[in-house]
């Protein structure tokens, strides 16, 4: 919303604001009359942050005298409001609170004092020049019923304060106090005279100005034209030469327009351009007349009026040229409704060069104003004047937020644009109410809207999109009330779109839709193939693919823990996801779509069976550059880009190249929010991690353990998460890199086991574990046994714990250490329950240690009992192993 524009400070400053502007000439000056009119030439050089600054140092003195606080801080309320009519929307509401608390925090300050009138007096100036400037707002978007009445709430609210304090002022001048006060505290009669006189000129304006925003069958803009006279003329009593009296006496030549009083108006204008007005004045002059014509339907005078007057002018004022505007629209009715064709035509043409010309002069504000106008005109026109103004109301109710009134007027005008014959409008307004039902939460009454729009007219352009918007609303209806029914409108609703129109830009988003339910739904493979159809131009694309990536990565991980093949899985996602990456890895930078594809690719990799390490670590790589450059200078730099290096870490995750030939970025996430970033960071967090894996995999150790190093400052449970990634590593491992790789575990592990006390009772034991696996990895048996027996003494029952330590003891290939595996198995025994894989493998090892011992027989007959009351496992390698040890215990006791 655009500011109230810079004319009202130079030739409408009287006319819309003169309560800021005249009480510094009007009041005597308190402690200096140079330094009051030094405020007033400040600001009228829009010099307003000196003034702030001067009076705000000013006010913070604790000796500051109360009658000097009263006048500066007046001054810095004034300057304020001012200052509010230069800035845009969002910084007006700042500055006009600051120009109310300046005042509250006076009067808190001085307490009783004479002169706080002048603050009473302030404080009702300002509302009253907040509604006056709204007033210019609504010029640019009059269907805005809110604002209109939060103009016509401010007017009241500075009207009733302005009204208390009249009869007061009045009779301290009937009857001045004998109270014996200082000088310099005094109000004398010229004084309160002067004050009388703005505040009965500002309850004129302000009347005046509540008038216009009324409709003109409103009983209560007669009443408040009859005030505005009324305070008007007692402002300006006798007084027919100050400039002051010149603006009155416009505004009262207004009023009798309002009241359609031509000859009364005229006779007042004449007596202004009597007195040799100012320039200033005599554009107010030529304003109104030529509004006054416009009223007594001569628009073909007021065109040559304001034709000549503005000959001379370069450039001319932005007002004065929206007046023309105006009147050319008139004469463009006149010879529309006359049949004048040619006419109406050159006078449309010129109605756009002048829009063109005040915008060329950079009057933005008079140029959107003019728009405004045209757009009226050529709406009414196009669609006839009971229409425009049904379609004018929809738009106004919609834009105060009156969203159950507002779908009622769009409803009301597509049902008469369909009786005017205008289908296309008809559409459009019941498109919009389709809309606005969808965006209000009413799902059900948006898809009966779109339904019913589409079998009024099913060849309208715009039919794909009103059916989409009812099968999203469908979707919506699905997903507040689950339901096998709603689910089968929603998908039946989406599988048409896509049907019907597979070539408009809805069968992405539709397409979009149905993969996002099918991956809510936990059916990611049918995810995967509707991802994929997104088409590669649509804006969805990006997140498609990343979303691609996600459910691959779920759908592998999901058969991983099913112990099924993945093998098919991991190729297809190779193959299916390097395409969408952009193929020249080090002059690119990616976006954030594709980074995120590119961790769920690296984390596919470093879990297959056989990881590509040195694939996954090219990936991860790829993205921590890229996030650097996005992050940089919003978060602190890691250095894990290259891990091990002296270089910077900056120097380390940006490719050299990428300095060079940016251009070849498809990256758009320069201009991140605050929400992208956070998406950024988290990429990063993750690929850090996974990536120490990739950098240990390919046997880069010293790497791995110096990223290690750099994550130290990051959270325990992510290092937690990083050490947890190490194991699997380390257990496929040959023995001399797992050796190694153990050690690397357990020196991370150790570290963080420093931080113990900042992980949960479940991170804790998830970190023993991977203490006692880095021991074991490491080849440091004893160590790893001493660690068990400490975490068997406070959870002597934990499964995991006893059968580490058990299968550990086995290790040592000594009798006590065997023994003493077996006592551990034959507690195990008990706490597993039989006939499930885990308890088969208890008694596998149990039949183990016998065996070791010495007493294959014992362990014979084991394997047999259990045979013979217990169907054999499911696991078939379980299975192969009991077949084994059964007949190496047959053999041994056959010996």
């Amino acid at each position: 919303m655009l500011a109230v524009p810079r004319i009202i400070r130079c030739h409408l400053v009287m006319a819309c604001c003169l309560c800021l502007l005249t009480v510094g000439w009007c009041v005597p000056s308190l402690g200096s009359e140079q330094q009051t009119r030094f405020f007033e030439q400040l600001r009228s050089r829009e010099l307003y942050g000196l003034i702030e600054r001067f009076c705000l140092e000013e006010l913070n003195r604790s000796d500051l005298p109360p009658y000097q606080r009263i006048q500066l801080s007046s001054e810095l309320s004034k300057t304020y409001g001012q200052h509010a009519l230069v800035v845009a929307r969002e910084q007006q509401v700042e500055m006009w609170q600051r120009a109310r608390q300046v005042l509250d925090d006076a009067k808190s300050s001085v307490g009783q004092h004479e002169r706080t009138l002048l603050l009473d007096l302030q404080a009702g100036f300002i509302p009253c020049a907040q509604g006056q400037a709204i007033k210019w707002e609504l010029n640019l978007t009059p269907e805005d019923i809110a604002l209109r009445k939060q103009a016509l709430s401010l007017l009241s609210e500075g009207i009733e304060q302005l009204s208390r304090l009249e009869p007061v002022i009045r009779e301290k001048i009937l009857h001045p106090s004998r109270k014996e006060i200082p000088l310099r505290d005094k109000f004398t009669s010229g004084e309160l005279r002067d004050q009388l006189g703005v505040l009965q000129f500002e309850l004129g304006q302000a009347y005046y100005v509540r008038a216009g925003l009324l409709d003109a069958g409103d009983a209560d803009r007669f009443s408040a034209v009859d005030s505005a006279e009324k305070w008007l003329g007692a402002a300006i009593g006798s007084d027919r030469i100050s400039e002051f009296a010149q603006t009155g006496q416009i505004l009262l030549a207004g009023c009798a327009r309002l009241k359609i009083d031509a000859q009364r108006a005229s006779r007042m204008l004449e007596q202004v351009e009597k007195s040799m007005p100012s320039q200033t004045v005599a554009d107010l002059v030529l304003a109104e007349r030529a509004r006054l014509l416009l009223m007594q339907k001569r628009p073909t005078d007021a065109a040559k009026l304001l034709t000549d007057a503005l000959k001379q002018r370069q450039p001319a004022p932005g007002e004065l040229i929206a007046l023309r505007v105006e009147v050319l629209i008139e004469l463009w009715r006149t010879a529309t409704e006359k049949g004048s064709q040619v006419l109406a035509k050159e006078i449309d043409a010129e109605l756009d060069r002048q829009v063109e010309s005040l915008t060329a002069a950079q009057s933005n504000y008079w140029a959107a104003y003019c728009e405004t106008l045209i757009s009226t005109a050529r709406d009414a026109r196009s669609l006839g004047e009971d229409l425009a103004d049904l379609v004018r109301r929809a738009r106004g109710l919609y834009a105060a937020k009156q969203i159950p009134e507002a779908i009622s007027a769009y409803a009301n005008a597509s049902r008469n644009a369909a009786k005017s014959g205008k289908a296309d409008l008809a559409f459009d307004m019941a498109y919009t109410r389709g809309s606005i039902e969808v965006e209000s939460g009413k799902f059900a009454d948006a898809v009966e809207t779109f339904t019913d729009l589409v079998e009024l007219d099913p060849s309208n352009p715009r039919t794909a999109d009103a059916l989409f918007l009812a099968a999203y609303a469908l979707g919506q209806i699905y997903y507040e009330l689950p339901s096998k029914v709603n689910r089968e409108a929603y998908v039946a609703a989406l599988e048409s779109q896509r049907q019907n129109f597979p070539e408009h830009a809805t069968f992405g988003e539709a397409t979009w839709l149905l993969a996002q339910l099918e991956e809510r739904r936990l059916q990611n493979s049918s995810a995967i193939r509707l991802y994929q159809e997104v088409p590669a131009d649509h804006p969805r694309a990006g997140q498609a693919g990343a979303a691609t990536a996600r459910c691959y990565d779920l759908v592998i991980t999901r058969l991983r823990d099913l112990k099924q093949p993945t093998d098919q899985w991991e190729a297809e996602a190779e193959e299916k996801l390097t395409v969408l990456l952009p193929t020249e890895k080090r002059r690119v930078r990616l976006p954030i779509e594709q980074a995120t594809l590119a961790l769920h690719l690296a984390n596919i990799y470093l879990q297959s069976k056989e990881p590509p390490f040195a694939k996954a670590d090219q990936l991860l790589e790829w993205i921590l550059r890229s996030a650097q450059i996005q992050l940089v200078p919003a978060t602190p730099v890691n250095a894990l880009g290259k891990a091990g290096s002296k270089r910077p870490a900056s120097d380390a995750l940006r490719d050299p190249a990428e300095t060079k030939d940016e251009e070849n970025s498809e990256s758009t996430e320069g201009d991140a929010t605050v929400a992208v970033l956070q998406r950024w960071l988290e990429l990063q967090r993750v690929a850090m991690r996974l990536r120490v894996v990739s950098l240990a995999g390919q046997g880069r150790l010293a790497d791995a353990e110096q990223s290690l190093v750099d994550l130290e400052e990051t959270s325990p449970s992510e290092l937690l998460a990083i050490i947890s990634g190490l194991s699997k590593l380390v257990s496929q491992a040959q023995e001399k890199p797992r050796h190694e790789l153990g050690e690397l575990q357990l020196r991370a592990a150790l570290r963080l086991g420093k931080q113990r006390a900042q992980l949960s009772p479940a991170e804790q034991q998830r970190l023993d574990r991977c203490i006692v696996e880095a021991y074991v990895a490491a080849g440091r048996y004893p160590e790893a046994v001493d660690v068990y027996r400490g975490i068997l003494a406070s959870r002597p029952k934990d499964v995991e714990i006893l059968t580490g330590l058990a299968q550990l003891l086995m290790k040592f290939g000594q009798r006590a250490k065997t023994e003493e595996a077996q006592a551990l198995w034959k507690k195990l025994d008990g706490l597993t329950k039989a006939g499930t894989d885990p308890w088969f493998e208890v008694r596998l090892n149990y039949a183990q240690c016998d065996l070791t011992l010495g007493k294959p027989d014992q362990a014979l007959k084991l394997l047999r009992v259990t045979k013979v009351m217990y169907a054999e496992p499911k696991d078939a390698t379980l299975k192969e192993q009991l077949q084994r040890i059964e007949k190496e215990c047959e053999a041994a006791v056959k010996k």
